[in-house]
């Protein structure tokens, strides 16, 4: 209790501060969710933390999950949607526990809800509050009535122990701290200790001599005991009413910040106020924040990005975010109005802001002095003079690094040591902008003159030169490089001076804007600058030219046409301002070929008074800005820690084939919804499409992402605020899907990664390629045993066609030496020689032995040439002629296509043809017999032999041929079908040997001979020798 550890004698262990150095600028700035923004209720009870980083919210409406400034609407919690949820905590099992007040109390495992009823607990008040006791692992509940312990053990039937207590007490939440549990009721001075052991309540009691506040003009206060706060209750001074007395009910603390809510009553109306305690200092956070008519409710702290939520009554949620941004007002300096000048600065650390009516120096955040400018006129004139005072005006300052600063007025020049803050006017020119060159002389703008002076005191006016007569110009900027000296202006552009001569450069001779709002000359000696056209141009002179190197616009980023603020910083930043927030630029990768790097804040950031125009860079490397009615501290440092984001990337859907994918239980978290992984899909789930973003992140802002998917690419795709990734007609394998994300106004990159894998079909695993392989092996095998089989069985076939043929051949052989033919022969010539024809008889016999020979020469060959054949017939049917006496008589005729000596066809089978139409068709004749043989060549390698006859026919023969002849040819014919047929076997060509016989008829149709035509597949002859 209070007594036990602060003693009697203590009464106040706050001291009031008379100093404004007590004072902090916040450096947060406030933004809003309201129901506008989608909030369910702008009474928001409870914001609450769990131990997986998700954040909820206990409201008039519901119970909701909230992740980055959104309700996530979850269709498990569908039962408590516009219930009045009061109170939220988690058990040792990371459930949920809900306190509602019409329906009792919830239970909330991630898959369900359990409720349980004020009838199944048996009370019949409602609950208000929840907390969870680790220790003995139950709940403590506070009613409109009581305090009750419940056992969670057994969660179909909890068990319920009331606390004792002397009346009934109604509880609206509890205070956990150094195992202290402590109830705040609903009257004024009504907070109990809570014995969760002996289930006893008692009321703390209180010392007449609380620990007093009281705060100065600028809401702070001094701490100086360590335990002030750690204690029930304390007192504030107020100057309406007498000191009020403040209960602390709740308590958060993140790094070196503490931030207590307190309540207090006036006239027995409740009234709430957040304090904040930061290096031995107490700051009423609420009415720095302008939020002290705003009712409280819970405090969040997120500890990762050291944001601070509130959760209100009427007023939604209330979200201040850190910020690289101060503002000091006028109040901040105890003025009603606070009009910068100009602002400088040195290497001690000391910013000098020249007002109307006083130069301050202000160094660590802290005011160090005030010199009133009246002394400027006491001065000059050598008295007091109130009409100096009203008429002289400071418009520019400037440390000369010699421990003076000179001040530039419409009187004059005047300079202040800043060593024991002596003033000395110098008088020289009245300037409104003014610089110097390194090689000591100083250049000053008044009235559309540009003026240098040099010498002593710089009394000696070297050069001057008449901006323009027409106009008055307005000069935005002047800096010095070496002996050179830059001024830019917001009507006709830039201006160049050295060693008295002055370059003009405009939209008419250069690429720049005429309109210069700010211009600044870089440690590589270009120069950058800006006007009203949204453009920053890299600026370099050379060769008595500016040259432009590089434009920074609207399509590279920049927004906000009016440029201003140009500040170069020594980690190689450059930072400027917009009409529309503030850049940080990495000069460095400002290149021709390649986008700029930057960063962005606007009014959503902390930077909400735009109005700033001149700036200036202190030793620390803090940006300091003058605007019409507040000095900005701008601080770069706080960037890498500010910018870090704790948030996660999840993978909030996958899409097969533009359906949902559903994994099962195992691979999804059930309070997060985020699928874990690995993702396992058929070959045939191969069109996807992945969603993802942030998950749980609390300030989330503009983000952008990308993506790859491992192994199926290599490039990432390019950054973009795109948050879906599609990918169709992946091959089967094991991929792994890379995310990362950003937000635009944060430095570092969060990494999302996944394996994916998508499986083979039944014809792409190895059993099915080692079976595949193996049954090839045999096929091939079977195959080639099939084929050598065949090969075999071929060529045997063969040598039996080939015995079969040659034996036919012997048998045509022997038909064509047949003894009728050869004992018809020699009768022929002996007749000859009998009747002393000797010469008949010598071509006879001569005929005679070359068809004898050409048929045994022919024998044992497979082809012969179309002349031989030809030869053949031609000794063949001579002899038939001679026989015959001259009965008929025969002509071959070859068409013009072919060559004899060029094709071969098989032997011996003209001659069984010829022969018939002799015998059979022209033996009854008694003269004028014609045998006529043709060749013609066809397609496809074939050769048809006609052989037409005038005889009388095959009919009228069959009268005369006796039985014996006809056996004869009967066998012949037989024989020429065999070899046919054999012949047909052994070719390969589509063309098949055959004949037709045709017997030809007059108009009366009266037989007048025969026609057979033969077809003969040939070959072409390659060589003269045939087997």
């Amino acid at each position: 209790m209070l007594r036990k550890i602060i003693p009697l004698y203590i009464s106040v262990i706050f001291l009031i501060s008379l100093f404004p150095c007590l004072s902090q600028a916040s450096s947060r700035y406030k933004s809003s969710i309201t129901l506008n923004d989608g909030l369910p209720s702008n009474n928001v009870h409870q914001i609450f933390c769990d131990s997986r980083n998700i954040v909820w919210l206990a409201t008039d409406a519901g119970f909701f999950e909230f992740d980055g400034g959104k309700i996530v609407i979850r269709k498990e919690l569908e039962h408590l949607y516009g219930e009045r949820i009061l109170s939220i905590c988690e058990d040792n099992e990371n459930n949920l526990w809900i306190a509602a007040t019409n329906i009792g109390l919830c239970y909330f495992n991630g898959h369900r809800i359990k409720i349980y009823s004020h009838k199944d607990l048996g009370i019949k008040q409602e609950i208000q509050t929840v907390v969870f006791d680790k220790n003995l692992n139950n709940l403590i509940i506070g009613t409109t009535d009581g305090i009750y312990k419940v056992a969670i053990n057994n969660k179909e039937k909890l068990q319920l122990t009331a606390f004792e207590t002397k009346k009934a007490i109604n509880i609206t939440r509890f205070i956990q701290n150094d195992n202290q549990l402590l109830a705040i009721s609903t009257e004024a001075k009504k907070i109990f200790e809570c014995n969760i052991t002996t289930n006893q309540v008692q009321l703390l009691k209180r010392d007449d001599y609380l620990p007093l506040i009281e705060f100065n003009q600028f809401h702070t206060s001094l701490l100086l005991n360590e335990l002030a706060l750690k204690n029930e209750a304390f007192k504030i001074r107020n100057n309406e009413y007498d000191d009020i007395e403040c209960e602390i009910i709740q308590t958060e603390q993140v790094t070196n910040e503490i931030f207590y809510l307190i309540r207090y009553f006036i006239e027995g109306i409740e009234y709430r106020k957040v304090l904040k305690v930061s290096d031995h200092e107490v700051e009423d956070f609420s009415k720095s924040n302008n939020i002290d008519d705003v009712f409280v409710q819970s405090i969040f702290v997120d500890e990762d990005e050291n944001n601070i939520w509130l959760g209100t009554k009427d007023n939604g949620i209330l979200h201040f975010q850190n910020s690289i941004f101060q503002y000091f007002g006028a109040s901040y300096f105890n003025l009603d109005e606070f009009i910068i000048s100009d602002i400088a600065t040195d290497d001690k650390g000391y910013i000098y802001i020249a007002t109307k009516n006083e130069i301050i120096y202000f160094r660590e955040n802290q005011i160090q002095k005030r010199i009133s400018t009246s002394e400027l006129c006491t001065i000059k004139e050598g008295r007091h003079s109130s009409v100096c005072e009203e008429k002289i005006k400071i418009y520019d300052i400037l440390n000369n690094g010699k421990s003076k600063l000179w001040l530039a007025t419409n009187m004059g020049f005047y300079t202040l040591d800043l060593n024991n803050d002596s003033i000395k006017f110098l008088g020289i020119s009245p300037a409104e902008k003014f610089t110097f060159t390194n090689d000591g002389q100083l250049c000053c703008l008044w009235k559309n003159v540009f003026s240098v002076f040099s010498g002593k005191n710089f009394q000696e006016k070297t050069f001057s030169y008449l901006i323009s007569k027409s106009i008055n110009v307005d000069v935005s900027k002047i800096v010095a490089h070496n002996s050179e000296v830059w001024f830019a202006t917001k009507q006709m552009g830039l201006f160049r001076y050295k060693s008295g001569e002055i370059n003009h450069f405009n939209k008419n001779n250069s690429d720049i804007h005429n309109i210069i709002n700010d211009l600044l000359i870089l440690p590589d000696g270009n120069m950058v600058a800006g006007g009203n056209n949204g453009n920053i141009y890299k600026l370099r002179y050379q060769n008595n030219k500016l040259n432009l190197l590089g434009v920074i616009d609207h399509d590279l980023g920049l927004t906000g046409n009016s440029i201003q603020g140009f500040q170069y910083l020594d980690d190689g930043s450059l930072w400027c301002g917009t009409n529309k927030g503030v850049y940080r630029f990495d000069y460095q990768s400002w290149k021709s070929d390649s986008a700029i790097s930057y960063q962005f804040w606007n009014q959503t950031k902390g930077y909400y008074d735009r109005s700033g125009k001149n700036s200036i860079v202190d030793k620390d490397q803090n940006i300091w800005v003058k605007t019409n009615k507040q000095l900005l501290k701008i601080t770069p440092s706080f960037i890498d820690e500010i910018q870090k984001s704790y948030c996660s990337i999840n993978l909030k859907k996958l899409q097969v084939y533009n359906k949902n994918w559903h994994p099962d239980s195992s691979k999804i978290n059930i309070w997060t919804k985020q699928i874990t992984g690995p993702i396992s899909l058929s070959n045939s789930q191969n069109y996807l499409t992945f969603s993802f973003g942030f998950q749980n992140c609390l300030n989330p802002g503009k983000s952008v992402f990308r993506y790859r998917l491992k192994e199926f690419e290599s490039e990432w795709s390019d950054w973009s605020t795109n948050t879906q990734a599609v990918y169709s007609n992946l091959p089967s394998g094991d991929y792994i899907l890379n995310i990362q994300g950003k937000h635009l106004n944060k430095a570092n990159i969060i990494p999302f990664s996944i394996p994916i894998s998508i499986a083979y079909p039944w014809w792409k695993k190895p059993w099915f390629y080692a079976i595949t392989f193996a049954a090839l092996v045999a096929f091939i095998i079977a195959a080639m045993r099939i084929y050598t089989h065949k090969i075999r069985k071929e060529e045997e076939e063969r040598n039996k066609i080939g015995t079969s043929i040659l034996g036919l051949k012997m048998k045509t052989l022997q038909s064509q030496l047949d003894p009728h033919f050869i004992f018809n022969a020699l009768n022929s010539i002996q007749g000859y020689i009998l009747e002393q024809e000797t010469e008949n008889a010598l071509d006879y016999l001569s005929d005679f032995s070359t068809v004898l020979r050409k048929n045994i020469d022919n024998a044992d060959k497979d082809y012969i040439t179309l002349s031989d054949e030809i030869a053949y017939l031609k000794h063949y049917v001579k002899l038939e002629q001679m026989r015959f006496m001259d009965r008929f008589i025969f002509e071959i005729v070859l068409s013009k296509e072919i060559n004899p000596y060029d094709y071969s066809i098989p032997p011996m089978l003209i001659q069984p043809f010829v022969e018939s139409a002799i015998r059979f068709g022209l033996s009854a004749c008694k003269g004028d017999g014609l045998i006529l043989i043709t060749f013609d060549l066809e397609d496809n390698n074939y050769i048809r032999c006609t052989i037409e006859d005038n005889g009388i026919g095959r009919s009228k023969s069959k009268e005369f041929d006796a039985e014996s002849r006809k056996s004869s040819h009967e066998k012949t014919m037989q024989i020429v079908q065999e070899r046919i047929s054999l012949l047909n076997k052994m070719n390969n060509n589509t063309s098949k040997y055959d004949y037709k016989v045709f017997d030809l008829f007059d108009e009366s149709q009266k037989p007048i001979g025969t026609k057979v035509e033969i077809g003969l597949p040939f070959r072409k002859t390659e060589t003269n020798t045939f087997r």
